[in-house]
């Protein structure tokens, strides 16, 4: 992974120790899922009392996109995971359906 394939913003809020780990494996988790060109921007804001994370992933693919407010920043982390995670298995399994393999390329003994 490129460092500047992963980009952190943090808005009126400060990680501590606990979180910035937690950020890291589900962050390597998502780039390690996500399509091969692909750039993640993370973004964190404090507002009043709960904590906004969103993940934007961009790739020649597509762009996938996700949200989440708690007052728990954990949580939000979590259900921010969870959305991109589920976006990112569904273009995995949709991605080849339609791919045709012709029969006039397969040779007789393929066959």
């Amino acid at each position: 992974m490129d460092f500047y394939d992963v980009q952190y913003k943090f808005e009126g809020f400060s990680p501590d120790r606990e979180f910035g780990v937690s950020l890291a494996l589900v962050a390597d988790k998502i780039k390690g899922l996500a399509p091969s060109d692909a750039a993640v921007r993370w973004r964190f804001s404090q507002i009043s009392d709960q904590v906004q994370v969103s993940c934007r992933i961009s790739s020649c693919v597509g762009i996938f996109s996700a949200e989440a407010k708690s007052p728990s920043a954990h949580k939000a982390l979590r259900r921010v995971q969870n959305k991109i995670l589920r976006k990112l298995d569904h273009w995995k399994n949709q991605r080849f359906l339609g791919t045709i393999f012709p029969t006039e390329f397969a040779s007789k003994e393929a066959i």
